[in-house]
């Protein structure tokens, strides 16, 4: 029983000490969604989330759909979109690091927003690039 209780011990902390803070629980992407959802939970005020991160990622993945369902928000190609992006009320772009070739594209077509960067907490990687375009109304 002793034995038994020591490994238990030791595996809980692993899990809560070492694992579990690391945020990526056995893909990038977990830990994408895991910051993203902390970020946009915290915000009193967030307009259309237009995300770039197809085919990685995607806006209606699990704990991102789960953990944000009251934002609006939709997948985006910048370039290629069939749909036009209003920013007459202000839209928030994300743009995961395997797409930040589109970065300049979204600079140009919507300029004036604020940039925010965010990295693991890891390894010090980026993981998504926030770009806020203000209302126009403001």
């Amino acid at each position: 029983a002793g034995v038994l209780g020591a490994v238990a011990a030791l595996n809980l902390g692993f899990y809560f000490f070492d694992y579990a803070p690391t945020r990526v629980y056995g893909n990038p992407t977990a830990e994408i969604s895991d910051v993203l959802c902390d970020v946009l939970e915290t915000r009193a005020d967030v307009p259309p989330v237009y995300f770039d991160g197809a085919p990685y990622m995607y806006w209606d993945f699990g704990a991102t759909a789960f953990r944000l369902r009251h934002l609006e928000g939709r997948d985006i190609a910048p370039g290629q979109e069939t749909e036009p992006i209003s920013v007459e009320e202000g839209a928030l772009f994300v743009v995961l690091e395997l797409k930040m070739d589109d970065f300049g594209w979204l600079l140009t077509h919507y300029p004036g927003g604020v940039t925010e960067h965010y990295t693991s907490d890891e390894d010090g990687r980026l993981l998504f690039v926030l770009y806020e375009v203000p209302s126009w109304r403001e």
